[in-house]
């Protein structure tokens, strides 16, 4: 079966051939590396900046375990010896590599010919992409997730790569699983139809390393040789966060996992029963972003295109980073209208609408009462609360 054809992009003024986008990404980096540095004005420093464990854990000093990939790459670069406060280390990671992030999507657009900019503003300064990463890159792997996921999403068309790209990100983070199905339709409708050998190419090298990591992805070390080994390499991180060694996260099986979840949500209502009230603006943003999708033409079923987008939500049980997974699901709405811009398919009119949510800032974290957590610093450090 061919591929169904596509309608051409709408003219939206002169043809810029991606001008746009550079100043677009690049301004957003800038103002993501701004969240990402608020340590410089909150009061509890750089504590804000999350949990780092994940930067320094290595397969070679703590065993094969899951989410060790990262790690591993930047402890064979020596990041520890790059600064005596790790999270000047973190941060300059993050900042190289959420710059690298926005070039290559820079890049994308320039090559697909997208000139609209105001399509390309509401990707890059969307509250759940860039400007995320720079609130909550450095507490988790979320980055290098999606970069991976955008890298099947916009540019494989190998089966055998994608299968690659796929297996690198399971190991990265396991929850990369969550942004498969969205990646294995943008692959489907890159060839209309593969065979049965293509497939198993595609996805034979992510089950391998989700089987590895079930089998032996626990880590033999004991809690105190865990955390002695880790405070070494943290220094003044240590014991700054709950988790600050990553021993629980390791180690918590998933029968653990929904019960922490499901009594973190419930505390928070309990404190406050109408917090779950600050989901609905979130909500809210991603439908908008799923009725675009809706109303593209010459792309994959709208309502094949809204479940794969929507598949993310499913850990919303297994962690209390409630809004992570609202914008991941936003993300991969976003790479895929991207991506369809790009193949040359019509994009409908709701641009003002969703640029009126970048002046909300990040989506947040996870809170209930915290949504766009940004603007209510703001607000608050203007009414002098």
């Amino acid at each position: 079966m061919e591929p169904q054809a596509v309608q051409p992009l709408p003219p939206s003024g002169r043809p810029c051939r991606g001008g746009p986008a550079w100043v677009l990404f690049l301004a957003a980096f800038a103002a993501a590396s701004l969240a990402m540095h608020r340590y410089l004005v909150t009061p509890i420093g750089f504590a804000s900046l999350g949990r780092i464990w994940q930067f320094f854990v290595s397969y070679a000093e703590f065993g094969f375990i899951r989410r060790g990939l990262v790690g591993t790459l930047l402890n064979l670069a020596g990041i520890e010896s790059w600064f005596a406060n790790p999270y000047w280390a973190v941060l300059a990671v993050c900042e190289i590599a959420l710059l690298l992030f926005c070039l290559a999507l820079a890049w994308y657009c320039k090559r697909r010919d997208l000139g609209d900019w105001r399509f390309l503003a509401t990707v890059a300064f969307s509250p759940a992409l860039i400007l995320q990463l720079g609130y909550t890159g450095t507490d988790n792997l979320d980055l290098f997730v999606l970069a991976l996921a955008a890298a099947n999403l916009l540019w494989v068309r190998r089966p055998a790569t994608f299968g690659l790209v796929a297996a690198l990100g399971v190991l990265v983070h396991e929850l990369f699983l969550f942004t498969l199905p969205a990646q294995l339709l943008a692959l489907r409708e890159a060839h209309g139809r593969l065979a049965a050998r293509h497939w198993a190419a595609a996805l034979a090298p992510p089950l391998v390393a989700l089987g590895a990591l079930l089998a032996w992805g626990d880590s033999q070390l004991s809690r105190e040789v865990w955390e002695t080994r880790m405070a070494e390499k943290l220094s003044l991180a240590t014991g700054v966060h709950g988790l600050w060694s990553g021993y629980q996260e390791i180690h918590t099986g998933l029968a653990d996992n929904l019960a922490l979840t499901l009594g973190n949500y419930r505390d928070q209502l309990r404190q406050n029963p109408w917090a779950a009230a600050g989901v609905i603006l979130p909500l809210f943003y991603l439908g908008l972003l799923l009725e675009r999708l809706r109303r593209l033409e010459g792309t994959a079923p709208a309502r094949l295109l809204a479940g794969v987008c929507l598949v993310p939500l499913l850990a919303t049980p297994l962690a209390t980073d409630l809004y992570r997974w609202i914008g991941l699901s936003c993300n991969l709405a976003l790479l895929w209208s991207l991506r369809a811009a790009g193949e040359g398919c019509a994009t409908p009119r709701l641009d003002r609408l969703l640029l009126s949510f970048s002046l909300l800032g990040p989506l947040g974290g996870y809170n209930f009462a915290r949504p766009f957590p940004a603007l209510q610093f703001l607000l608050a450090k203007f009414a002098g609360t």
